[in-house]
């Protein structure tokens, strides 16, 4: 017999069923889609054995990106708004999923300062055009939520973003744009978030954490799934009746095993960005600049910022189907180079970036992940699949789960999915 537990989804309270407890379950990846598939699959009741090669929970591109829970605006060039809605769908799933699994901590994770968009002259998608879209994109709100205002940090996503004329009150210059929107999207600290889910991981006892431990393949036989997998005691072989792919760069290496290779090209980029953290830099607005190869700027409380210029801070591009390691892509690359080139283009936008002082410079850092998109060419190209993220989410085969995230901010609604695909399975 199967109960059920009622709690809120993505919009509204819906029912949730619990799993059968004697399944036995195995996560692979550790990052903000696997962590959050653990927590729920737990809280419904079931053992999970969470995988990673890491030796803590959230330490790759779930905690180096900007953590931005978008809004559908950075994808102006799906005109269909098909990438727009699924990200409507993940922005008003986000806060109160998590706020499911983390309780009250989830709001000790702080968010940054509303983004800024300005569209720059040599943008993919013109400003009138890109104007167009914002407003598209917020009515989509207001069809999804009508008149109750939804749960996303305290801001209002229904809001259309408004045209700033005076670029000079915000920090910008108009010297390479040609308009600036300001808009209620923001990005939350991943730095500050991966502390209260780890904490939380941490105090699930139906969560087994393999940590340290990389996932080699996994395969089938007559009495289900077994995962290979090493780590510094040696080889380990263990079989599940469900194992569910959350990995990041090593998701689709993984899927090949199991004869579920994509049938699309895809890209590999590895990305790097620049870390400072100061109370000199609270005059810096939070920024993204539209459309194309440019840039990012994002302000978090306390003095912290978060900096990426996509031609300085991009060190590869791969399709293969496992990339190489982030060790052998850094020993390439001049760090000096990718921050003074990242700062010198932003200072053209956000003339505030010039005038960091020097040790807050000197203190800050380099990070950097793989970023996995659909399309064989780059985010020059306004043709380019990388424009869209409407085709991601989990797939299923016979015990078998794999989730192609698309987006951070994805991660809480994909996880419910999953978990509800074994619940129906169970």
């Amino acid at each position: 017999m199967q109960n059920t537990l009622r709690t809120r989804g993505a919009f509204d309270f819906v029912e949730r069923r619990t799993v059968e407890n004697d399944m036995d379950v195995a996560v692979l990846g550790a990052g903000l889609m696997g962590v959050c598939t653990a927590i729920e699959l737990a809280g419904r009741g079931v053992d999970v054995d969470l995988y990673d090669r890491a030796d803590v929970c959230i330490s790759g591109a779930s905690l180096n990106g900007e953590g931005k829970v978008h809004l559908g605006y950075l994808y102006a060039a799906d005109p269909s708004l098909r990438t727009a809605k699924r990200m409507v769908d993940g922005a008003l799933s986000f806060s109160p999923l998590m706020r499911r699994w983390l309780g009250g901590a989830f709001d000790r994770v702080p968010a940054s300062r509303p983004f800024y968009y300005p569209v720059h002259r040599d943008s993919l998608v013109p400003a009138d055009l890109f104007e167009r879209h914002l407003h598209r994109v917020a009515g989509l709100y207001a069809d999804a939520c009508g008149l109750a205002r939804p749960d996303y940090f305290g801001r209002d996503p229904r809001l259309p973003p408004v045209r700033v004329r005076d670029l000079s009150s915000i920090g910008l210059s108009g010297k390479l744009i040609s308009a600036v929107f300001a808009t209620e999207e923001v990005a939350i600290d991943s730095d500050a978030l991966a502390v209260e889910v780890r904490a939380r991981v941490a105090a699930e006892p139906r969560i087994r954490p393999h940590l340290g431990t990389e996932v080699l393949r996994v395969s089938r036989d007559r009495s289900g799934l077994t995962v290979h997998a090493r780590n510094g005691a040696g080889p380990l072989r263990k079989r599940y009746d469900h194992v569910i792919n959350a990995l990041w760069d090593g998701r689709l290496a993984i899927d090949a095993e199991m004869g579920m290779t994509p049938n699309r090209r895809w890209l590999f980029r590895y990305k790097e960005s620049l870390h400072l953290r100061s109370d000199a830099t609270t005059h810096i607005p939070s920024v993204t600049i539209a459309l194309g190869p440019f840039g990012d700027i994002v302000a978090y409380d306390k003095g912290k910022l978060y900096l990426t210029w996509y031609p300085a801070g991009r060190h590869a591009s791969v399709d293969a189907i496992l990339p190489p390691s982030e060790k052998d892509i850094l020993a390439t690359r001049n760090a000096v180079r990718v921050q003074t080139q990242t700062l010198t283009a932003l200072a053209e936008i956000v003339p505030g970036v010039a005038a960091l002082p020097a040790e807050v410079i000197a203190a800050g850092c380099l990070r950097g992940g793989w970023i996995f998109a659909w399309g064989d060419t780059d985010v020059d190209d306004p043709a380019s699949e990388l424009h869209q993220r409407f085709a991601v989410g989990p797939a299923s085969v016979e015990g078998y789960h794999t989730v192609d995230t698309g987006r951070f901010m994805l991660a809480p609604l994909f996880a419910m999915q999953v978990a509800d695909a074994l619940a129906a399975r169970s």
